[in-house]
Parts: structure tokens; sequence; C-alpha cells
């Protein structure tokens, strides 16, 4: 059957290809850019002829032109405009079935109208389209190009972000930008909001969007008024691929192995028969005979067994004798076609599919609660190894249609189903401070995860001459599904008989009360959709214009609501304790069966061994929430060199959520908040190719849903749980920057910025220590600053082909970005200062530097390109101390990460690629650092279960010595990548 299946998509695909071959022509197109030099500004109604001919075409309001169906040849054109010097372009070579691509600008005239030909300089006019986005922006950004991203080995959207400068990733797709974490920073795909997508967190995880999917990517870092208010690290769009130029069809398949995991032994849960797809056949979810929450909690002990007997029984691990390779595939196609004379169509088609496999072997370690170094002793010592199949699938659908000139519609969908498949063991020592028993655990966990996101955009721009108003409206709809089905764990324990000096046999740990932490199945199902509408104008102001001075104002709003469902179920199985020895359900014999056997169906009995609901009135939450902004903006140019915009966007807020208290009480948020948020950017034209920038504004960072809801979940990674805050309040922050641009030549930048931000009620998930164990909650209650500087270059070397007369050093690049970033969280220093509680810290996620660069070769000629990529990030805070002192902060360990690739391109239409991910393969650790020295400063763990724990650090070592070492708390194994992939194009 599945075979059949698959038969069934491979012959779709091949008519798919078929059509789009189909669609080539045998002549060529040139299609551009036209901008103002000075400005940066698109220019509308430019005339650009073959010369000597009558084809030609006009420019749009994008600035953009097209001449369709141009015979293969060389050709020279001719760039016209009114008050503007005419340019000549030669030597522009078409060929058959491609796209010429000649982006220039053109110089208002003088007194004297001249006309400027450039022949051998064509190649310097085609600057890079990102770069000259960038530099005409009013805010400060930056971002990467869909050319640069092909360079790279990376396979997801996280993986591409950290090459952009003053960005690092957290867990391959959370983005920290500026030392800031995701909670400060806002998610964006072609101008529409994106949903959070993770149930405890304020994050967008940027894994779910396959790398080939994206046109490009920016981060504005300073705000403006037209832009939402909410963010302080930086706005992320995701811009995914346009109508293109012609017709085209793309395929390329890939493979990987992981130096850990590929032709090694691992463990999996029985797949299900979609697994191919990432999608869940329904064998994972709850049973639909399932009774509803309420109706489960008052059922008879009868009703319970029955309802038991609906669950699966699959608790056992399939032991797979050879992890196969990471595969991917991807298919994209699309055409462009005229319709009448002046309008124009076109859309494009894109699937992708990949498949891991990742084996990370874990350690995982907890101390007492003291972070005095006199009781720094071990409590708990697991080694967990992660299993994980991921699946991530792509679809995308982007149509367009140009009415004329002036008038374009567009229609971009995308749809990612991103899933996790995880089987993990975990084997250690349960509390190491009975020395007496040390008690040790075998436990087992089987988590599926599903993410879903759908993005539907209508967007129409517009150009009303008699006004020379630009008009862009954007519709929008956004659905996420996260999904976690039967979660399920299993531990057992085994204690010492000091009598027999022998451990006992593990037991599975059930007994007359539910345990979830321990034995459970959880379902977790959680809805988010986002629905939004905007509009903005633009138009120059006569009256506020003048022969020095040239004003445009540019207004409008947004409306946003937005709702989220979240419900958990939790169950875990009870079992009577019988103590007559041939009793069946005997407790020691019963418990003393492994999960394999002892959750069969068969072992159910009423009243005796069955499976029960723990209801808590928290784990049921709704929550919504609507904004309405506007803004206004005058953007100004001022005697030819300086820019000034500025104005404000007034945004009215409102939250609401309900949910239920610990007791049962009801929870109810419900704020409005209205707020004024100022902004203005300066920029001044040192020269021609030297711009200084200036910025100021006022932005907010609102309480996410889940921060909110008093929800608490075990993660059973951290070994916590994690708890929300309803009295978080919004952060307010003041923001100031200053850069140094500097653009020397095509695709080349050099850039230096300073900037600081003023935090008031910064929000920080933190440690929180009550009863006898630490948990993880969220507080507003501080303010902090951070400030820093950044440094980028992209370069080519053509600088020595002039010096030593050659034509080969410019085929070799490099970029480098630094960031240097500093932060200070500030307590109350009336309080006590127990333990170092008190005084200043970083904000959490904040890293000291992060550096990224990256030197590569492209030879045009060839087709041959290789480059090398280097990643690391300065040590930051995983998770604050408690404000008590009780908890140390939880650092992360700087790791270097060094990314090789290289690609050739044969007979025009076929690429090879080759690249090494991770080639260092450093630990990822995790560590308290109780010195205080700003390094991680390790020593080996060793205990004897049959003699009691050994502390972490000899009680007899001198305590000067003590401070000498720090406690890994999490230490990951991570491997390196080596893909290969074969691609074609026609």
């Amino acid at each position: 059957m599945m075979k059949t299946v698959r038969l069934k998509y491979l012959l779709f695909f091949a008519s798919l290809l078929t059509a789009f071959m189909a669609m080539a022509q045998d002549k060529g197109k040139i299609s551009g850019k036209i901008l103002d030099k000075k400005t940066g500004e698109e220019l509308i109604g430019v005339s650009v002829q073959i010369e000597g001919t009558s084809i030609g075409a006009v420019t749009d309001f994008e600035g953009v032109f097209t001449i369709n169906n141009v015979t293969p040849g060389t050709y020279n054109l001719v760039v016209s405009y009114i008050s503007y010097q005419k340019k000549i372009l030669s030597q522009v070579v078409v060929k058959a079935k491609e796209t010429t691509t000649v982006n220039t600008t053109l110089e208002e005239s003088t007194k004297t109208l001249n006309e400027v030909v450039i022949s051998a300089e064509l190649k310097r006019e085609t600057a890079s389209a990102l770069l000259i986005q960038q530099k005409k922006n009013v805010s400060i950004s930056d971002g990467i190009s869909a050319d640069l991203i092909k360079k790279t080995p990376d396979a997801t959207t996280g993986e591409v972000m950290k090459r952009i400068s003053g960005t690092s990733i957290q867990d391959n797709k959370f983005a920290i930008i500026r030392g800031l974490n995701d909670r400060y920073n806002t998610a964006y795909i072609n101008g529409s909001p994106l949903p959070s997508t993770e149930s405890d967190r304020k994050a967008f995880s940027f894994d779910i969007f396959p790398s080939n999917m994206l046109d490009n990517m920016v981060i504005t870092k300073t705000a403006s008024p037209e832009l939402p208010g909410d963010f302080a690290g930086g706005m992320i769009t995701i811009n995914t691929k346009d109508i293109p130029e012609k017709g085209f069809v793309a395929a390329s398949v890939g493979a990987s192995i992981h130096s850990i995991t590929t032709f090694k032994s691992s463990l999996e849960n029985t797949p299900g028969s979609t697994n191919f797809f990432g999608v869940d056949d329904g064998t994972r979810a709850l049973p639909s005979g399932i009774p509803a929450r309420l109706q489960y909690e008052s059922s008879s002990s009868q009703d319970k067994f029955a309802s038991s007997k609906l669950f699966n029984d699959q608790w056992s691990m399939n032991e797979v004798a050879s992890t196969p390779m990471n595969n991917s595939f991807q298919l994209s196609g699309g055409t462009a076609f005229k319709i009448g004379e002046k309008q124009q169509a076109g859309f494009i088609i894109s699937m992708s599919r990949s498949k891991s496999y990742r084996t990370t072997p874990v350690e995982r370690n907890r101390f007492n609660k003291n972070m005095t170094v006199e009781e720094n002793q071990f409590r708990q010592q697991y080694n967990d190894t992660v299993y994980k199949q991921e699946v991530l699938t792509g679809f995308m659908f982007n149509a367009g249609w140009k009415m004329g000139t002036n008038h374009k519609i567009s229609f971009k969908n995308a749809y990612t189903i991103n899933t996790e498949d995880q089987t993990i063991t975990r084997e250690g020592h349960d509390d190491l401070l009975d020395v007496q028993n040390i008690p040790l655990v075998r436990n087992r966990y089987f988590m599926y995860q599903d993410n879903r996101l759908l993005s539907n955009q209508l967007i129409g721009d517009h150009y009303i001459t008699s006004a020379k108003m630009k008009v862009k409206w954007v519709l929008n709809n956004n659905h996420i599904s996260r999904q976690m089905p039967d979660f399920r764990r299993a531990s057992t324990r085994s204690t010492y008989d000091e009598f027999s000096g022998k451990y006992y046999s593990y037991a599975t740990q059930v007994g007359p009360n539910i345990d979830i932490t321990q034995t459970g199945r959880f379902y977790q199902d959680l809805t988010e959709n986002i629905r939004s509408a905007g509009a903005d104008f633009q138009m120059p102001v006569g009256f506020l214009s003048s022969k020095s001075v040239k004003t445009d104002v540019k207004f409008g709003g947004l409306y946003q609501y937005r709702e989220r469902d979240f419900q958990v179920r939790a169950f875990g199985y009870k079992l009577k304790t019988i103590v007559k020895p041939n009793n069946k359900y005997n407790y020691q014999k019963f418990v003393a069966q492994n999960p394999d056997s002892i959750f069969q169906l068969s072992n159910l009995a009423q009243d005796t061994f069955y499976i029960d609901e723990r209801i808590n009135p928290q784990d049921v939450y709704t929550a919504s929430s609507r904004l309405r902004a506007g803004y206004l903006m005058l953007d100004q140019r001022l005697f030819s060199r300086f820019r000034v915009a500025y104005g404000v966007r007034f945004e009215s807020y409102n939250q609401q959520l309900n949910t239920f208290g610990t007791s049962g009480e009801p929870v109810m948020v419900d704020t409005t908040f209205n707020d004024w948020l100022p902004s203005a950017n300066i920029t001044y034209e040192l020269t021609e190719k030297i711009n200084l920038r200036f910025s100021g504004s006022q932005t907010l960072a609102r309480p996410e849903f889940r921060e909110l809801a008093p929800f608490s979940f075990y993660d059973f990674n951290y070994n916590t749980v994690v708890t929300g805050n309803p009295n978080l309040v919004r952060t307010k922050i003041n923001n100031f920057d200053f850069r140094f641009e500097y653009y020397p030549g095509e695709s080349q930048l050099i850039s230096v910025s300073l900037f600081r931000k003023d935090f008031k009620n910064a929000i920080e998930q933190v440690n929180e220590f009550t009863g006898s164990d630490a948990t993880l909650g969220y507080s507003s209650g501080t303010n902090a600053y951070n400030y820093g500087f950044e440094f980028e270059l992209r370069k080519n070397f053509d600088f020595l082909d002039k010096a030593i007369g050659t034509q080969w050093m410019r085929k070799f690049s490099v970029t480098f970005n630094y960031a240097f970033i500093r932060s200070e969280v500030k307590f109350d220093e009336s309080l006590s200062t127990t333990n170092n509680a008190f005084g200043s810290r970083p904000l959490q996620g904040q890293s000291p530097y992060i550096v990224n660069g990256s030197f590569q070769f492209f030879d045009p000629k060839s087709t041959f390109s290789a480059a090398i990529f280097v990643n690391r990030v300065g040590r930051r805070i995983a998770f604050v101390r408690e404000k008590n002192g009780l908890v140390p902060d939880l650092w992360e360990n700087p790791r270097t990460v060094i990314d090789f690739s290289i690609s050739k391109t044969f007979f025009k239409h076929y690429e090879v690629k080759f690249g090494i991910n991770d080639l260092l393969a450093q630990d990822l650790v995790f560590y308290q650092d109780n010195n205080g020295d700003g390094k991680y400063n390790d020593i080996s763990t060793n205990i004897d279960p049959t003699k009691g724990a050994t502390p972490r650090i000899d009680p007899n070592i001198p305590n000067a010595e003590k401070s000498q070492y720090d406690n890994p708390i999490f230490r990951y194994k991570m491997g390196y990548t080596l893909s290969f992939g074969v691609g074609v194009k026609f």
C-alpha cells in the first residue's frame, strides 16, 4: 500500500516536471530594477529600450522592467527618464531560455543634460538587491539573501539565521538578537505577524521553515512608526520566493551522515503508517471513546476501567540495527505569462521533505539546593540517550497578477509540518544524598510533537499617479497547531539492600496515587489563530517641500486579532496494594515487571490496576488579544544629504486569559494598555558610499499567553516544573542606535554600530524555590540595560586585482561580523544578600559576544564555489537564579561551530553539493559557575553505588580549592554531519 502511494506521488511530480519544462521558451528576457542614485527609491515610468529598435519596457511602481521575447545576442540598452541623465548600458548579453538581470541607478540631471555610457563597468552596476534595500531603509537592518543561503549547508531557516550580524540561535531554532532572547524579538512572514510556536515560551521556532523556501531574511534592529512596537532585539521578516521572471522547474535530492547516529544501532517506538510524511496516523491520539474531562472525573470505577482498555499498550522499544542516512528532496517550479498587452501573471510552487535521525547522549546532573560551596553535593545523576527522528515537510504556493505598471496583487501561501518522534532512555542515580540506599533509575520516554503552520496573505500594491501615492494593503491569516499526543513516561527504580549487599530488581513506579512525572500519559493540544488587516499610504507633501527639502508623509493602520485554545489531559496508572503472595497483583511481584509487559491490556483490572486522569484546573486555558494600531511618519530629505524620518505610533492592546488556579478558583486576566511610541531615524550621506545613521525610539515587550497562564508542566529534560505568572506586566524599552555604513562596491559592506537599550520591568524566566524543590517561572520585577557594538564586513578582493593586474582575486570574498554586548540586571539591594543573590548579572540569554565569519570562492566560468563558515557565541545565562539565591544561575558554555560547503554546476543545469556541519562537534554544556570566574572548570564525577555517593567536591579538600570546580548540569554530545546532494534546474 505504501509503495503504491509513493508511486502515485512520483508519477504526479513527474507529470508536473514535464508540464513545467513545456513552458520553457527559446528566447530570452532582460529584466531589472531602476533606482534613484541619490535616494535609493524605485523610479516609476523609466523607459528601457534596446538601442536601434522599438523593443523596450517601462518600469512599474516597484521600479522593475521586463523585456520579453528577446532573440539571443548582444545589445545596448538605453535608459531614460525625464529630468534624469540618460544612460546607455552596452554589451548586455542575452541567452536562450535565460533572463539577463540588469539593475542600475539614474542620477538627476544638472543644467546640462549629459549622456552616460557604461560598458566594461556593467557588472558593477548590478548590486545586491538586499544591500540596496538595506542602504535605503529608514531603519537599521541586516539580512541574508537567497544566493548566500544557497552556498551554506543550512537546511532550515533557524540554521540560516546565525549567519546574520549580531544574531545567534538557541537549540537550532530560537533567535537571540543583540544578546536579547527570543521573547524580545518578533517574527513576520511577508509583512504579516507569526504566532508563537511554543507552548512554554514566547518564541517562534524557525526550524519549521525549509531554507529553500526563502527569498531573503531581514532583521530590522531599530523601530520606526510603520513597524510594530513590540520588539527590542529585532523584527525578523521571512520573505518567501516571489513570481519568477521566467518558467522554470527544479528538483534536488540529498542525504547526510551524522557521526554519532548513522549506521549505528538506535531505538524507536512503533512508527505509524504515515510516518514517511511526518503525520501521525492516529495511533497516538486520545482514544475517541474517552469521556470529556469533567465526565471522566465523575466516572465510576467500572467506566474508568472500560476507558483504560481503549488506550494502546505500545510501550516497547524496538531496536534498529543500522540507523538510516538523513534524506531530503525538493521540487519546485513556476512560470510567468502575459495577459493581453499590459497585464502579467505568474506563480511558483514548491514542495520539500526531509527526514533526519539524531542520537544524542546527554549527561544530566542535579545538586543540592544551596549554592554555598560547603554543601555542594550531588543529588541526582542521569545518563540519557535521545533517539530522535524529525520530519520537515513544506509546501508553498505564491501567485501574482500585475495589472499594467501601477497595480499588483499577490497571493502567498505556506504550509509546513514539523514533527519530532523521540525515544529516550535514562539510567542513573536518583538520590545520592541517601548514602545507605542510593536508588538507581531506569526510565523510558516516548515523546511525539507535531507542529503545523498555515500562512496565507493577500497583498495589494498600488500607485495612484495623480496623487503620486503608493498604497499597500495586507490581509493575513496564520494558523498554528502544536500537539503532543501520548507523551508516555515509564520509570523504574531499584534500591540497595544493605543486608544482602545487592540491589533489588527494578520496580515500575506505580501505586495507589497518580504521579505522571514518574509513570503516565500526557496529551497536549494547542491551536492559535492570528488574523490581521493593515494598510500603508505614502505620498509627497507639497507644502512641506521646497528646492532643498523633499517631504513624504507615510501613514497607516493595523488591526490584529489573536486567539489561543490550550488543553492538557494527563493520565496515570493506579495500582491497589495487594500483599497476598499468590495473587497476580501481589505488589512486589507485579511492579517487578518491566514496562513492556506491565502495561499490557491483559493486566488491567477493575479497582485494582487501571488508568485514571489527573485533574488540574489550570490544565486548560483560553486566551485572546486585540491590537489596534495607527501611525504617522514624515520622511524628509534635507539639502540632498540629510534624511530624517520621524513620527509616532499608537497601539491599543487588549489581552485576555481565562483559566483556574490550583484550588479551582477562576483566574482572569483582562488588561488594556494604550501606548504612544515615538521614534526618529536620521541618516546623513557623508559621501555617495558612506552613511551615518542615528536612531532613537521607545518599544514594548508584552507578556505571552503562556507566561501568564498558571499551567504547570513537568519538563523531563530539565527535570523541573514550568509555571506561568498571571501578575506579569509589560516591559517598556528605550532604544538608541548609531551606525556607520560604507558600501565600497557590488554586494560589499563595512559597518559599525553602537547601541543601548534600557528596560523597565524586564520579563525573564527564573528559578523559583518552592517547598523542597526548584521550579521554573517568570518574573517582571527588575530593571535592566543592554549596550554594545557590532562590526560587519562583506568584501571581495577585487582591489588586489587592480594592484597586481589579475582577474581572479575578485572570485574570493569574506564576510565577518562581530558583536560585543554587555547587559546588567539590577536587584533591590535593600533585601538580603544571602548567597550573593543580589547585586547585578547579565540578562537571561544575553551573550557577551557573537562571532560569524565566512571565506568564500566562486568562479562564474567554471561554476565552482567553496565556502567555510565559523560561528561562536559567548556564554549566556539559560535560567537565572531565584530571588532568594538558593538556586544558582545556569550558564550555557560557549562552543565554536565550523561549517564547510562546496558546489559545482555541470552542463548548465545540474549541480552537486557537499557540506560538513559542526566540524568540531564540541559538547554543549550547561553549568553552575561556582567560583564566578566566567569560564567552565570541569571535574570528573565518580560514584560507587555500593559505597554511597562521593560528593561532587570532596569535603576534605580545603575551601580555597573547592571553588576551583563548577557543576555541569547538562552535557550534550553533538557530533558532526556530512551532507551531499544533487540538483537539476531547467
